[in-house]
């Protein structure tokens, strides 16, 4: 068995060819012809040199180019696959084995695309085995554009994310999601199905290329964008349709998950959440990649709603290739009404085109969910979760929510830790869930001394 994952893994291996993709420096004139001036460009190039640390400049484009035999595979396959050095990597757990590969998704609307992602092993399984539970994971908003892929980051994107994980003996399945890392679609971001097709034939690639080493048990996980992908698979008819080949599914765990967009959009736009935290500001930022995003998902929308010197900005991240804090940057230095027109009709039909690609609550999950929020998240809306949450409970679904108070967005993942693994450790483990569904808050030991950074939104 090990000579012939050992052939395969040579066979598939691509030649490498290390590009600059992502965050390349220009200068102040040319920014300020994109309608970024000097204060714009002070917070860009300071959102740049972020970026460059945490994404990398170059990435192995031999590798994330499409693989030759894409137009022969069909969802599910495995196109490519290669092993990661382990000098490259970065915070992440000792002991890990990683590797890169491309298989075979679709989009939202039923393209066969190819998609990339990375495969963590820890050193052993709970039970100290070489046999490991699966776990599919969707990781949060990193950009819009291939250079953005966690895959190809030094760390794979780890922000006290996936790691949990790793580190409780579960292997990682991580997709990239499509238009990340390979360019051969634009990004559909927050169209939470497509991320979900991600995530579904993630594991049967995976299967193909690791299947003695997984057990036939799996879930996924997610956290904010990767929340919503999460969710939706869940609800979605991939699982009414589990083939045994893929293995027998056992629940999900969304984290922050990015729902509603629309009721998100609006609630912002009311201002403050209900921790009195500027919510407004929490959403703006991601007003970037959401219109770039639309534009893949609703390519005859002309974005009329678009303020004409934000729509510039969004030429200079394309040209850039901006990831996540020079893409934020990129709206530090302004409000709502420089962003979108509120008054535009259009903008309400995108939006609520988006609602409909977004909602949870709707669909029926074969198995439980376990949702874990902030209650100061600025960037996903408790509010706005609970009301899916509240959906998803009358339409039958058996669904777990827990809060906690004075936690942002990112932190939520480690305020929820101990509760979101020991709920995978008991389906992995058979232990019966209640059938019921629940909304706890969970209490801080000190809330007063209690460690609890907001996420950076301004």
């Amino acid at each position: 068995m090990a000579f012939k994952f050992y052939t395969l893994l040579l066979a598939l291996i691509p030649s490498i060819q290390a590009i600059q993709v992502a965050n390349f420096n220009v200068s102040e004139n040319i920014a300020s012809k994109y309608g970024c001036d000097s204060t714009c460009y002070s917070n860009f190039q300071e959102g740049i040199a972020v970026d460059s640390a945490s994404y990398g400049a170059i990435y192995d484009a031999g590798f994330y180019e499409t693989a030759r035999n894409f137009s022969n595979s069909k969802p599910g396959d495995a196109l490519k696959l290669e092993s990661v050095n382990a000098t490259l990597l970065h915070d992440i757990p000792k002991g890990v084995t990683a590797y890169r590969f491309q298989y075979v998704s679709q989009d939202l609307y039923g393209r066969k695309v190819p998609v990339t992602g990375f495969i963590a092993f820890p050193y052993a399984s709970r039970s100290n085995g070489l046999v490991y539970p699966t776990i599919a994971y969707g990781h949060g908003t990193s950009g819009v554009f291939r250079g953005c892929a966690p895959s190809a980051m030094p760390s794979f994107y780890e922000y006290g994310s996936w790691a949990f994980l790793v580190s409780r003996g579960y292997a990682v399945i991580a997709t990239d999601y499509a238009g990340l890392g390979n360019n051969y679609t634009a990004h559909q971001y927050q169209a939470s199905p497509a991320q979900a097709h991600d995530l579904y034939y993630s594991v049967a690639a995976a299967r193909k290329l690791f299947g003695h080493a997984l057990t036939p048990e799996w879930m996924s996980v997610g956290h904010s964008e990767g929340g919503g992908a999460a969710w939706a698979l869940a609800e979605s008819s991939l699982l009414q349709k589990n083939p045994l080949s893929l293995g027998k599914y056992l629940g999900t765990v969304a984290q922050a998950p990015g729902v509603q967009m629309q009721d998100m959009a609006l609630a912002a736009m009311k201002g403050s959440s209900s921790s009195g935290v500027d919510s407004a500001r929490g959403v703006l930022v991601e007003a970037g990649w959401l219109a770039l995003g639309l534009r893949s998902t609703l390519p005859k929308d002309p974005q009329t709603w678009l303020q004409p010197n934000f729509r510039k900005r969004l030429e200079l991240a394309t040209l850039t290739q901006a990831c996540y804090a020079s893409m934020r940057s990129l709206v530090a230095d302004l409000d709502i009404t420089n962003v979108v027109n509120i008054s535009d009709p259009s903008l309400h039909f995108a939006l609520e085109k988006m609602q409909n690609i977004t909602t949870k609550g709707e669909g029926k999950s074969p198995q439980p969910v376990f949702i874990v929020q902030g209650l100061s998240d600025v960037s996903v809306l408790p509010q706005v979760v609970e009301a899916a949450y509240n959906a998803s409970c009358q339409s039958g679904n058996e669904i777990y929510l827990q809060t906690y108070r004075g936690i942002d967005h990112d932190p939520v993942i480690s305020a929820s830790a101990p509760s979101f693994l020991q709920w995978i450790d008991d389906r992995f483990d058979g232990v019966k869930t209640t059938g019921r569904c629940s909304n706890k808050t969970i209490q801080p030991f000190d809330p007063i001394n209690m460690y609890a950074p907001s996420d950076a939104v301004n």
